[in-house]
């Protein structure tokens, strides 16, 4: 398949799921559950200096960063960090991984010819927990572990460069992408095909590495929201130095509000993709 024939399918998958989406908006409703989660362990980590909140939260920030992130306005410095480990290590593996698997069994049921059922796609994610749990994990801990190694690569490389920090951010950014579009399949495969954890994860890369400049930019396209939001971010001490520290919770809040469509695009694209090139293989088992 030519590029000019891959960019043409990714036009027409975009198309499809657009489409679909205007048809059934419903379908995001398990990124908002995943959002409303996000809120409250941000402002649960927000209200760590307070009481009762200080009395579990306040240990292990005055043991590992030090009693000042317990006042303000070093409690925002703090902020982000804490909430991107509650959200990588708690919210993602325990509830993300269940609504992703909602997400692609609603679509399911539309190319079943039936009405998009939150409550059915959730009893059948939560039969297949475990399995979407390892997932997760597996994405999340390989992301985690090149996340870790990667400045340390970089400043090797370019020992005396002022601008390697956001070099190792970007090419990260991009390596993140490449991880979710190889793995992304697997929530397919298990809601869709009945795989468990390591046919899932043979399916998926297998499936990925057929069509994987295809499912690279149908993943990328909208994560790129989500980067517009972390280059944001990453000017956080700015914004606390020019308004008021404070402004550290807005820019998290509308990261969450904007991963509602960034998360929701990606496993709509990739499941219309996924379901598209198998219909014509095996399409019949219902839901």
């Amino acid at each position: 398949m030519g590029i000019k024939e891959k960019l043409g399918v990714i036009g027409y998958i975009i198309k499809v799921t657009f489409g679909y989406l205007l048809k059934y908006p419903r379908t995001l409703l398990p990124f908002v559950i995943i959002a409303v989660f996000n809120i409250l362990s941000l402002f649960t980590l927000y209200l760590a200096p307070l009481y009762p909140f200080n009395k579990i939260l306040g240990p292990p920030i005055i043991r590992f960063w030090g009693i000042r992130f317990l006042h303000y306005p070093y409690n925002f410095i703090l902020l982000p960090s804490l909430f991107s480990k509650a959200k990588n290590f708690l919210i993602n593996p325990l509830i993300s991984s269940i609504m992703i698997a909602v997400c692609v069994g609603m679509i399911y049921h539309y190319y079943l010819g039936q009405e998009p059922s939150f409550s059915r796609a959730l009893n059948k994610a939560l039969r297949k927990y475990v399995h979407l749990l390892l997932v997760m994990v597996i994405m999340t801990v390989l992301i985690y572990l090149i996340a870790r190694f990667m400045p340390y690569i970089f400043n090797k490389i370019f020992p005396d460069w002022k601008g390697v920090g956001f070099l190792s951010f970007v090419v990260l950014f991009f390596i993140t992408v490449g991880i979710e579009a190889l793995f992304a399949y697997a929530f397919l495969a298990i809601m869709i095909g009945g795989k468990n954890i390591l046919g899932a994860l043979k399916e998926s890369l297998v499936f990925s590495s057929g069509l994987f400049f295809i499912t690279y930019m149908l993943v990328l396209i909208p994560r790129l929201f989500d980067l517009a939001i972390a280059i944001l971010a990453r000017k956080q001490l700015y914004f606390m130095d020019k308004f008021i520290p404070d402004i550290t919770l807005l820019i998290i809040v509308i990261g969450i509000l904007v991963a509602i469509f960034s998360d929701g695009l990606v496993y709509s694209l990739i499941s219309n993709l996924y379901i598209l090139r198998k219909k014509a293989k095996d399409f019949s088992k219902k839901m």
